[in-house]
């Protein structure tokens, strides 16, 4: 179980809560996690 809401910082639910933004960390997470597995 995460946090709940009120303990997440805002900028964070505001990102998580951004499709475009969620993708793009998800991809970033992606990249680097695919460098290190190398």
């Amino acid at each position: 179980m995460l946090a709940s809401s009120d303990t997440i910082h805002p900028v964070w639910a505001q990102v998580l809560g951004d499709p475009f933004l969620r993708r793009l960390i998800l991809r970033y997470i992606a990249k680097y996690h695919n460098l290190f597995r190398e």
